[in-house]
């Protein structure tokens, strides 16, 4: 039968390997759940990446549509601005014969219809520029967006890291814990196999027997004393 101080230690080394593995698992809880989140941030970076990238590639998808859009709208403006204006009755000359006023109605119509021909020639041959302007704007914004995006990444790369080096200090307080009790244990079973090597034949001590039979736990196991005391000539009776 093992002797208590064996039974200690060897229960000790089992509490600390225990302690040690659950220090173990909450390092690799820690660790599991950083890697989770930083692979999480990362796919949204990607898709946010991705969608920025998709924006710009579409943007001479349809360039031709763009530019007839454009040309209207300049064409309109273009046009309203050489309208002719609305004089004013009292500054106008005399009417001359009806043959004269509908001469100069034909030249002026004549001169409008050139006006808005030239001005809607204008606002095509300017669509080109702006619609295309307007897009490489719109992809150097894009491509700024993606640096950011790309730049966050990187970040949160650099965060994991330090992030993985604090999780693998989660457990430290079970696994101290667990080195001192396994070397509590390691050092109970070691001295007691010691004292057992050094005392053959004596009961160990703190055994149900041990202290019985007299051990001294300053010294080395004796066996108890039933002699007599001596009697002292000098004492009185």
């Amino acid at each position: 039968m093992c002797d208590p101080v064996t039974i200690a230690g060897i229960a000790l080394s089992g509490a600390g390997a225990a302690a040690k593995t659950i220090g173990a698992g909450q390092v690799a809880d820690a660790t599991a759940a950083s890697l989770s989140q930083n692979l999480a941030a990362q796919n949204a970076l990607n898709q946010e990446a991705a969608g920025v990238n998709s924006h710009s590639l579409g943007l001479y998808s349809n360039l031709q549509g763009q530019q007839d859009a454009k040309a209207k709208s300049l064409g309109d403006m273009f046009v309203q601005d050489v309208a002719p204006t609305q004089a004013n009755p009292e500054n106008e000359a005399p009417g001359g014969s009806a043959n004269t006023q509908a001469n100069e109605a034909a030249a002026r119509a004549v001169t409008q219809g050139y006006s808005n021909q030239q001005a809607l020639s204008g606002a095509k041959l300017r669509s080109f520029g702006d619609v295309l302007q307007n897009d490489t704007l719109a992809q150097q914004q894009d491509a700024a967006k993606i640096g950011q995006i790309n730049n966050f990444k990187q970040g949160d790369t650099s965060v994991l890291g330090l992030e993985l080096n604090q999780d693998s200090h989660a457990g430290d307080g079970w696994d101290l814990a667990g080195s001192l009790a396994e070397g509590l244990g390691s050092l109970g079973v070691k001295g007691a196999a010691a004292w057992k090597l050094a005392n053959p034949g004596i009961t160990p001590p703190f055994s149900p027997g041990g202290i019985a039979n007299g051990f001294n736990p300053f010294g080395s196991a004796r066996t108890a004393d039933t002699t007599a005391p001596a009697s002292n000539p000098f004492s009185i009776v």
